[in-house]
């Protein structure tokens, strides 16, 4: 049986289907760290969660950590040690590190009903803050030295890291620190002493690629394997719904399934379960079985004001995390595109990006990123047949943003 959840990350039995994504991972882990490369609700941290889990399996140690909320590089390290700390085989190397010079850092370390250990900081302690690197590279060591392969599966990691740019907006500082902290990173995930046993998957929903190559830091991530997460493939998307409907005993028609697939579009798991959600209560509701009809009204209901959160999010963001006025471009860009179902050309989006009043005039290769962006993270794509033609990839919310946002 298959839960309809809608907005959380699924565990066990409720994670369906991405074999091929699995064992494109498994294969990268074999010799390489990996860049997965998920935009939001795609179903990212639900696939990380089920590695965390398989590990054992192919001969690793898994520890799963989210940075969404990191504040500085010093809370990065502190939730590295937390869900370390939460990992019984990983105990000998925080015993190392009590041992060792920068024991001060800990105010104490004890066991949890004789299994993982609950460590607690000390941010008042001398050099506390600078010492962040040397105490991430100790238990870097420490795990290298227990002599097991180990995978660190971190989770929003480009959130962390527009964080920091956000906190210094109007300065340089932010990206300096970004700039610091991935170079860092970089030489944490590669010492140059040994053969290390440990790998990296760097995940989250916005783009880390795209991050950096705003950034120009490019090189910061020579050493990550690239996998991509997408949408199910149509079989797949169909086969869930299937499962979904069983599970709920719903009479769902191949003609009824076929226009959740229409609806949706972009095939990722959070819309499915969106549309289905919508579509149990109404078939329950009214005691028919769902039809093509009641999946169209399904679907208007979830423009509704009360849905807003659903989509609203792809909107915050852009104003969040993009500085200005690049996130009054992003939102010009997106709403020309939005109007132009069958594509927008490039040239049509640069009038509009351009029409966005700026200090310094936008140059050629700025709506380049930006355009390589919004497709990375999962607002455009490009259309098959013309690579200069965008259009929104899904058609849900391209609903939305016509009638809420553009």
């Amino acid at each position: 049986m298959i839960e309809n959840s809608v907005g959380r990350p699924v565990q066990g039995r409720n994670f369906y289907g991405r074999e091929r994504e699995q064992r494109a991972m498994w294969r990268r882990l074999a010799t390489d760290h990996v860049l997965m490369l998920a935009p939001r609700r795609v179903g990212s941290t639900s696939l990380l969660f089920k590695l965390r889990d398989d590990a054992p399996g192919h001969g690793f140690y898994a520890a799963y950590l989210s940075v969404a909320d990191a504040t500085s590089e010093l809370d990065f390290v502190k939730k590295l040690c937390d869900a370390l700390a939460k990992v019984p085989e990983a105990q000998p190397a925080f015993k190392r590190l009590e041992a060792g010079p920068l024991k001060r850092l800990l105010r104490h370390t004890r066991r949890i009903e004789a299994g993982p250990v609950s460590l607690e900081f000390d941010d008042t302690a001398d050099g506390a803050g600078k010492d962040w690197t040397l105490l991430a590279e100790e238990l870097a060591e420490a795990l290298e030295r227990l002599g097991n392969r180990w995978l660190l599966l971190v989770d929003e990691l480009p959130v962390f890291i527009s964080n920091m740019l956000s906190a210094s907006v109007g300065t340089n500082k932010g990206v300096e620190r970004a700039r610091d902290f991935l170079h860092w990173f970089r030489k944490l995930r590669n010492p140059s002493h040994i053969e290390t046993q440990l790998r990296w998957v760097l995940a989250g929903s916005i783009g880390l690629d795209a991050l950096v190559a705003r950034l120009n830091l490019g090189e910061t991530l020579y050493d990550l394997r690239p996998v991509p997460l997408g949408a199910y493939a149509r079989p797949v998307a169909r086969s869930f719904l299937q499962e979904l409907a069983e599970s709920y005993r719903l009479d769902l028609s191949s003609e009824t399934a076929e226009c959740i697939l229409d609806r949706a579009g972009w095939l990722i798991p959070y819309h499915l379960q969106v549309v289905f959600s919508q579509l149990l209560d109404r078939s329950l509701d009214s005691g028919e079985p769902p039809s093509p009809a009641m999946v169209d009204a399904a679907c208007g209901d979830l423009m509704a004001p009360a849905f807003r959160h659903y989509f609203d999010y792809w909107r915050q963001r852009l104003r969040r995390e993009l500085p200005s006025p690049l996130d009054a471009q992003a939102l010009e860009v997106l709403a020309v595109a939005a109007f132009l179902p069958d594509g927008a050309a490039e040239p049509t989006l640069r009038e509009a990006y351009e029409g966005v009043p700026t200090e310094v005039q936008p140059s050629r290769d700025e709506l380049r990123v930006l355009l390589d962006m919004l497709v990375t993270d999962g607002y455009l794509e490009c259309c098959d047949d013309r690579p200069r033609l965008y259009r929104f990839r899904s058609s849900l919310l391209r609903e939305f943003w016509l009638r809420r946002v553009a």
